[in-house]
């Protein structure tokens, strides 16, 4: 027991010297460890934010970006198409199957869940389009 304590004692103020900062961006994660076990804090990777991109319309499957600009219309088709398929995928990974194990159920729920926030944004530029459309 004395040595749990002692040990206890020794470690963990080792231990708190140790922070780590995440920031997520859309696209990536930036992690940086302020401090470690050994006092000497790592070098960040990354020294500064990103710079925002435009993103992109998503392309079907197995195609290539298009070398001439893409009207309208065939945007908001490649869209939808985008949105039904998602919406496949999310409907699949929601319903949790016989014989699944805690984990597979949680890792569908997380996978289901990202899909319906990539169904989210591509609903929220459906609805600009459609909005500018009208004007």
């Amino acid at each position: 027991m004395k040595t749990i304590v002692i040990l206890a004692t020794l470690l963990l103020p080792a231990l708190a010297r140790a922070e780590t900062i995440i920031v997520e961006y859309p696209d990536h994660y930036y992690v940086e460890s302020s401090g470690s076990p050994n006092g000497k804090a790592p070098k960040a990777t990354e020294s500064a934010a990103p710079a925002p991109r435009p993103t992109p319309a998503p392309f079907p499957a197995g195609s290539a970006a298009p070398e001439r600009p893409v009207d309208a219309g065939e945007r908001k088709q490649a869209l939808t198409s985008e949105l039904a398929r998602l919406q496949r995928e999310h409907d699949e990974l929601a319903t949790p199957r016989e014989g699944d194990t805690p984990e597979q159920i949680s890792n569908k729920q997380q996978a289901a869940y990202a899909r319906l926030m990539k169904m989210r944004r591509i609903t929220s530029v459906l609805q600009k389009m459609s909005d500018q459309e009208r004007q």
